[in-house]
């Protein structure tokens, strides 16, 4: 199991924002952790933290700390591709790697995201998408809702790789030939 950090509590961009929110305080990590011991019970498996790329030493350390180790920076992609199932925000940008390896997703909110009005919107466009529901860890009582996890909404993985990651109609051509192409 691979949860996607997305660093919502330290994440370097809320220093360039002035009076940006931070959407979540300590009690994230404590819900997190919960749950996590949850799924390794009740799944057997172990959870693995794919920790955001600009994820500090500082950062790391608490993170590696707090959840007993199985955190990883830079390894997203394989640790997805491995993975039996992924955790994630629906709102991450890694998102693209479980929907182009077809892994369940299981997408994960908390009552203090839930406050904060583009987490909540942005989460809800993406399950319209891909049709999982999203689990809010904040109560325990939520958590049996994750049942047919290995169930992957394929049209819908489909339609989200089409409208996010690549058009069907777009030009086989790397980033850097597509920006030359229209620079020259």
């Amino acid at each position: 199991i691979i949860f996607l950090d997305q660093m919502l509590y330290s994440h370097p961009d809320y220093a360039l924002v002035k009076n940006y929110y931070r959407p979540i305080s300590k009690k994230y990590f404590l819900e997190l952790k919960e749950f996590f011991n949850f799924l390794k019970k009740k799944l057997k498996a172990d959870v693995s933290i794919a920790l955001h790329p600009r994820c500090d030493k500082k950062s790391f350390d608490f993170y590696n700390d707090f959840f007993g180790g199985n955190c990883y920076q830079h390894n997203t992609l394989e640790l997805t591709a491995k993975s039996r199932l992924v955790l994630a925000h629906a709102n991450t940008t890694s998102l693209s790697f479980p929907i182009i390896f077809k892994k369940p997703i299981v997408f994960i909110t908390t009552n203090e995201l839930e406050k904060y009005y583009y987490t909540f919107v942005t989460d809800r466009i993406v399950a319209s998408i891909i049709k999982n529901p999203i689990i809010n860890i904040s109560s325990s009582e939520n958590y049996e809702k994750i049942e047919n996890f290995e169930n992957v909404d394929l049209k819908g993985y489909e339609k989200y790789f089409d409208e996010v990651i690549k058009r069907r109609d777009a030009e086989d051509i790397s980033l850097w030939d597509l920006f030359l192409k229209y620079v020259k």
